[in-house]
């Protein structure tokens, strides 16, 4: 007999608790208020040039980061760049440069940038008076990604828990890893569903304000900005 999707999850009331979050504990942080504002990046990739090159891009982007050592750190979250001084800010420029990177991630991004002038990632790309079409993509990226069970969303939160691995900042179970794999197939399939879960658990840390430095600003920016963006009330 097959193993039901959600048989592994404990009932509270009428919520149902993923495996992981049972151990780990609820988290008390707002996936809309403070986790969207800090991955929407990798959203504006994947909707820019599509899930698999989206996914590349990002990875490449944050592993010649990483590697730079400036923080501790994996560059996950837009907040990262908050603080980078002049000298941090021409080193991973031109980096991004030689390795041929930089160009991608200034069209991948080049919406959010202009619609966000303020953002932390336009301390690396330029940004240009935002058009009429550029507040579509915004709308519709965080339109995509509001509703956390989203497949939009799963595929966000899925990067975010990838980089993280790829720079082994997290080791992820073998059984767990073989589940992550089919989360493209979300939510079609048993695995994928499973990985989603997995996803939105972890990432319930991973989001937390605990554990990303300086991001007041750039939240209180993007909801200021957003106001007149978002979908609707949170």
């Amino acid at each position: 007999m097959k193993k039901r999707v959600l048989n592994d999850h404990k009932k509270v009331g009428s919520k149902l608790i993923p495996p992981l979050l049972e151990v780990m504990g609820e988290s008390s942080y707002s996936y809309v208020k403070n986790g969207i504002p800090e991955i929407i990046w990798i959203s504006f990739l994947n909707k820019n040039l599509g899930h698999r090159e989206g996914t590349q891009l990002a990875v490449n982007f944050v592993q010649v980061i990483d590697k730079l050592k400036i923080k501790d750190k994996v560059p996950y979250f837009i907040s990262w760049f908050s603080d980078l001084n002049p000298s941090d800010i021409d080193i991973i420029k031109q980096k991004l440069i030689e390795v041929k990177l930089y160009s991608k991630l200034e069209i991948g991004l080049a919406e959010l940038i202009n619609v966000y002038p303020t953002c932390p990632l336009g301390k690396l790309f330029p940004s240009s008076k935002h058009t009429d079409n550029d507040l579509v993509v915004v709308k519709e990226t965080l339109s995509s990604i509001y509703d956390k069970r989203s497949k939009a969303a799963v595929l966000t939160l899925a990067n975010v828990v990838y980089l993280l691995a790829v720079c082994n900042k997290m080791r992820i179970a073998k059984g767990i890893t073989t589940d992550l794999s089919k989360v493209s197939e979300y939510p079609t399939t048993e695995e994928s569903k499973r990985a989603a879960s997995f996803m939105r658990a972890t990432t319930n840390v991973l989001l937390h304000k605990d554990n990303i430095p300086n991001g007041e600003e750039w939240l209180r920016n993007f909801w200021n900005r957003g106001l007149e963006l978002e979908p609707c009330n949170i």
